[in-house]
C-alpha cells in the first residue's frame, strides 16, 4: 500500500521538478523514497546496514537541498 503511494509520489516529483518547481519535486521525491523504504527495514534486523543507510542518505540530501535551493518567483 505504501509502495504504490510512494512511487506516485516520486513520480509526481520527477515531473513537477522537470516541468514548474524544483523544490516541490525534491520535496516529492523525499516523501516517495521514504514510503517505499522505510516500511521494508521496520521490524527486520537481518537486513544490512548499508541498505538502510543509503535511502535515508538520499531522504536527507534531497531535503537539504530542497532548503537550500533559492525560490523562485
Amino acid at each position: 500500500m505504501f509502495a504504490k503511494i510512494g512511487y506516485f509520489a516520486a513520480g509526481l516529483g520527477v515531473l513537477v521538478g522537470a516541468i514548474a518547481q524544483v523544490r516541490v519535486g525534491a520535496l516529492l521525491i523525499a516523501i516517495g523514497l521514504a514510503l517505499v523504504s522505510i516500511p521494508k527495514f521496520e521490524g527486520n534486523w537481518s537486513v544490512r546496514r548499508i541498505d538502510v543507510l543509503i535511502p535515508a542518505a538520499l531522504i536527507v540530501a534531497l531535503i537539504t537541498i530542497a532548503f537550500a535551493l533559492p525560490r523562485a518567483r
